[in-house]
């Protein structure tokens, strides 16, 4: 995986090539070649599903490093001293699905479904207590130029079913300082093996289910309400 940015300071992500399973990625100065200080971006939970790492599609030069649960928006600076440049990435803001850590005593345990979703057990004296059905796993993060938005889809599973159902849900962002600004959480639920797609266009989601047992889909359109209120009421 290689992908460039034309952006100060020129920078380019690549995977090593020991390392292209285990979703960890290099950013590098495209002059010098040198790796960036805090340019290692490993992965931080254990999915089948690797991280991903990508430029911003807003022309910012910022790098997106998406994981099953967690989004980073890493910031490159440069001191433009060519003698001694130096790129260094920091972390913007980040979202985070997860709940709060555990206290070492409760850290949950880790299962993966044939999907590659992540489920967690936690304990308490080596006994498990509750199961975390609705753990949310982020599906894709996408840009909205329009609305200087970012649309964040996760699935998560439901607790109430005996067949193992997702459900979808779309978490909007301000892409400049990651603030929820709404979530929207979409009413059908699809199987686990089921082909579910979002597409996101401003104020309106289309969620899409091929469902793999049956020759049948099922398309269903969401429109926002009050999105522009909401945008007039961010601190820009």
């Amino acid at each position: 995986m290689l992908e460039l940015c034309g952006h100060s300071p020129w920078l380019y992500i690549h995977t090593p090539v020991n390392k292209c399973d285990h979703g960890t990625f290099h950013v590098r100065d495209m002059l010098t070649h040198q790796l960036a200080s805090d340019g290692v971006l490993n992965s931080e939970s254990l999915s089948l599903e690797p991280d991903k790492a990508f430029f911003h599609a807003d022309d910012s030069g910022r790098i997106v490093h998406c994981g099953p649960h967690s989004v980073r928006m890493l910031r490159p600076t440069s001191n433009r001293d060519h003698a001694t440049r130096e790129i260094k990435l920091q972390e913007q803001f980040r979202i985070n699905l997860l709940d709060e850590a555990l206290p070492a005593s409760k850290q949950p345990d880790v299962t993966i479904t044939s999907s590659g979703r992540v489920v967690k057990r936690r304990f308490s004296n080596n006994q498990a207590i509750y199961l975390e059905p609705q753990f949310k796993t982020i599906e894709s993060v996408e840009y909205d130029d329009d609305f200087n938005l970012i649309y964040v889809t996760c699935v998560h599973e439901n607790d109430n079913d005996s067949a193992t159902q997702l459900s979808t849900s779309v978490q909007i962002h301000d892409n400049d300082s990651g603030a929820l600004v709404k979530l929207v959480k979409l009413d059908d639920s699809h199987d686990e093996l089921d082909r579910s797609t979002v597409t996101l266009d401003g104020d309106t989601i289309a969620h899409m289910i091929v469902k793999s047992k049956k020759s049948a889909s099922l398309c269903s359109i969401y429109k926002l309400r009050r999105t522009s209120e909401a945008m007039l009421n961010r601190n820009d």
